[in-house]
């Protein structure tokens, strides 16, 4: 199991605003936390203590909308964090978290950050700084969802779910060019589409040698095809 230390350290090396972690108190009292792939880590009305950092892995954040379908928002890899929102205001959560593979995050519970970094500077810089991506990105993701093409949703679901990184996520089963898909129902849901339509457009990119679907894998042929049909945008 890698030590909390081991992981604050390379933390810091994914992102110089991580100097906060550095902290004796910080250290002290965080949480080494793995979760197994697939798993449902936080749902909309539940208070979440703290703030978690994805050190390895890859987590996928829906919503539920009011006809009751999910929509997808986007993706986070290391050293992604969860909680930033609702670190210093007892916010509720509004979204579905989920890991997509086995993931391992470092936990700073609600009473480290009252106690010892609520006046850091260095912790609220880095509050500003999440805060101002994820009101990005969820722009970036209602202009996909609004706007694009189907096949372009596609596209940048597969590419967010599979792309290579820079960090340790880009280790995980060693296929960066390879997914197992979900329920493809479910796949259509995130991203707006029809079932029927979505199976005619993956029949259409396996003719065209862009993907090939055995089973419940789907291998990426031609990635730079991919980011041409994807319009340079991805669910992150």
């Amino acid at each position: 199991m890698t030590d909390k230390k081991t992981v604050v350290d390379q933390l810091q090396q994914m992102n110089d605003k991580f100097r906060f972690l550095s902290k004796a108190e910080v250290i002290d009292n965080s949480h080494i936390i793995n979760i197994d792939k697939k798993t449902i880590f936080l749902k909309p009305d539940e208070y979440i203590d703290g703030i978690y950092i994805l050190y390895s892995g890859k987590v996928k954040i829906s919503m539920l909308q009011p006809n009751g379908k999910s929509l997808l928002l986007r993706f986070s890899n290391p050293p992604g964090v969860l909680g930033d929102i609702e670190a210093l205001h007892p916010f509720k959560v509004r979204t579905y978290v989920e890991t997509v593979y086995e993931s391992t995050l470092l936990h700073v519970p609600k009473i480290v950050i009252n106690a010892y970094l609520k006046e850091d500077i260095d912790f609220l810089h880095f509050i500003i700084e999440q805060l101002s991506y994820k009101l990005y990105s969820i722009s970036v993701a209602s202009g996909m969802n609004q706007n694009n093409t189907a096949k372009a949703r596609l596209a940048s679901y597969i590419l967010s779910v599979s792309d290579e990184r820079p960090y340790f996520s880009d280790k995980i089963e060693g296929k960066s060019n390879e997914l197992e898909t979900e329920y493809l129902i479910e796949i259509a849901e995130l991203i707006g589409t029809s079932y029927r339509h979505l199976s005619r457009i993956l029949r259409e990119w396996q003719k065209d040698e862009i993907i090939r679907k055995e089973g419940r894998h789907i291998s990426i042929i031609n990635r730079q095809m991919l980011m041409e049909l994807s319009e340079g945008n991805l669910y992150e």
